[in-house]
């Protein structure tokens, strides 16, 4: 066996192909604010979420999950980060979202009480490594010490939440990998699927202990991703492979 076999049995213990998370990349985020030259030091949770996102397309604020997992200058744990994942839950994007531009005590500020009512109650658990069940949560050292968690998506890319290129080769500015980890997260919700009264806007309806909200699909891609057991388990995609388009409700806004 050569050593990329050797890597390869590593990564995809079952002996097939590693998949490439490559083809259903989240939406980028920023940790770090170019204008005011300030890193938010919170790529364990900007990993997580990523991660979360190509498994099951939903949508999380790695600001919020920053701050609730007491992220500092020095970064965080990716073990304190899923901790905190599994008992505040996570909150949808577009309630608390990363600014363009921030500072270190903007981009912490307090999440408002009626924001963190309405987080999406997840059940997070590492699993052994394998592409094949998931994007792995990956930390990196550099030759300076420097340590960083991305979310590798093939056997030689990661999906960065850093300044540069999105995707970045796995030993990009010489880094090495330190630890990674396969996840398994189950969204621990109450949803149906709906479509808008322009009958072109499409979504999910999330009931919450606290109330309800709607997520739009950001286009076809995340509409069909929400059919994964582990994301809503919903069926928008046909036995034949079809796009389901067919809704539970039918909203009049």
């Amino acid at each position: 066996m050569n050593i990329l076999d050797y890597v390869r049995s590593l990564l995809s213990p079952t002996g097939q192909s590693t998949r490439d998370w490559g083809n259903n990349l989240p939406p980028w985020t920023s940790q770090f604010s170019v204008p005011n030259r300030v890193d938010a030091m919170d790529c364990a949770s900007e990993s997580f979420i990523n991660i979360v996102y190509m498994l099951t397309g939903f949508d999380a604020s790695p600001r919020a999950l920053a701050k609730l997992s007491g992220t500092n200058h020095s970064g965080n744990y990716m073990q304190t980060v899923l901790n905190a994942a599994n008992k505040y839950g996570l909150i949808p994007y577009e309630l608390w979202p990363t600014p363009d531009s921030f500072d270190w005590d903007s981009y912490y500020a307090d999440i408002p009480q009626a924001i963190l009512d309405q987080a999406v109650r997840v059940k997070a658990k590492f699993i052994p490594t394998d592409l094949n069940k998931s994007p792995l949560w990956t930390a990196l050292v550099f030759s300076n010490g420097v340590g960083h968690a991305v979310a590798q998506i093939n056997l030689n890319e990661y999906f960065d939440s850093e300044t540069g290129a999105e995707v970045k080769p796995i030993n990009y500015l010489g880094g090495v990998i330190n630890y990674r980890t396969s996840l398994n997260i189950k969204l621990m919700i109450d949803c149906k699927t709906v479509r808008f009264a322009d009958n072109k806007t499409f979504g999910i309806m999330i009931d919450t202990p606290n109330g309800t909200q709607i997520v739009k699909a950001t286009g076809e891609d995340q509409w069909r991703s929400w059919h994964k057991p582990d994301s809503y388990g919903k069926p928008t995609v046909n036995p034949d492979g079809t796009t389901n388009w067919n809704v539970e409700l039918q909203l009049n806004f």
